[in-house]
């Protein structure tokens, strides 16, 4: 039986503000534990939210985090030098692209859980293309064959964690429009708290957009919300960050050919010119980059 919201908060003096974490289908994660007096009245003092972390579970101050972090909103806001700045932001969903000004928060996870994820953060951002058109992630690969590209100088682990840490974010908090399967968001819940190897049953395929030769417009510099395809026996989770175009294949259908070319295994990533991806995505990107 799955206790009511107010059967939980009754036993927390009303001037704290707790959140306890929802699942897609409205289930009540509750938090580890009921927090002691003392724990209750030094985070009244602070005035801090505290709630269950929706990554480890663990109960305690919640930090405002970023869905995406804001050093991807700097790059994709202030433009690189020489070039006159954006206005705002600019947002791309399968549905349209519109500017912004609103930076994606929520209170989602304790201290150490975004710590975590900050570590991942602070080498994957600037490794990603720059706003001079440096691109230090695809400058560090070898090429291999045709567009496929050997990334063994990088520290693969790391980024493979980033850039799901990303897919995950996006799909969980509160306003996602798009979310992982249940079963998909557990496998890379686990994996992102080192409880469990890379899914066995997953592919992550990394294609690096190439700028230096770019006419129209730095599509590297955008950051899309998750979009969410699939096929039969498996779905497919993408998101676009910064130049890297990371799309998560996940079930128990992924064709088999596609595992060649996982990143999380094999280090390789496709590089293409940013260009065709602004053509491949004209319909909606038009000419606002």
């Amino acid at each position: 039986m799955v206790p009511r919201r107010d059967q939980h908060v009754a036993r927390v003096p009303e001037h704290v503000v707790v959140v306890v974490a929802e699942d897609a289908d409205g289930v009540l994660r509750l938090p580890h534990g009921t927090p002691s007096k003392e724990t209750l009245e030094s985070l009244m003092s602070r005035k801090r939210v505290v709630g269950a972390c929706r990554l480890c579970g663990a109960f305690g101050p919640l930090e405002k985090s970023h869905i995406v972090s804001k050093a991807a909103y700097r790059r994709a806001a202030q433009g690189p030098d020489g070039e006159t700045p954006e206005l705002g932001l600019i947002e791309i969903t399968r549905d349209g692209v519109r500017r912004t000004t609103k930076q994606m928060k929520e209170y989602l996870l304790c201290r150490v859980c975004e710590d975590r994820l900050g570590n991942w953060e602070r080498y994957a951002y600037p490794v990603l293309s720059q706003r001079d058109r440096v691109f230090p992630w695809l400058a560090a690969c070898t090429t291999v064959a045709g567009q496929l590209a050997d990334c063994s100088a990088m520290d693969v682990d790391v980024l493979a964690r980033f850039l799901l840490s990303i897919v995950w974010r996006l799909g969980v908090y509160k306003a996602a429009k798009t979310r992982q399967e249940s079963a998909d968001e557990e496998f890379t819940r686990r994996y992102l708290l080192g409880q469990a190897a890379f899914p066995a049953q997953a592919v992550l395929s990394v294609t690096l957009l190439d700028p230096s030769a770019s006419t129209l417009g730095r599509v590297d510099r955008l950051f899309t919300n998750l979009w969410r395809g699939g096929g039969n026996g498996f779905a497919l989770y993408q998101v676009v960050i910064l130049g890297a175009d990371a799309r998560l294949f996940m079930g128990a259908g992924v064709p088999q050919d596609f595992y060649s070319v996982c990143f999380a295994r094999t280090k390789l990533v496709r590089v293409r010119p940013s260009d065709e991806f602004a053509r491949e995505h004209a319909g909606f990107i038009g000419g606002r980059v």
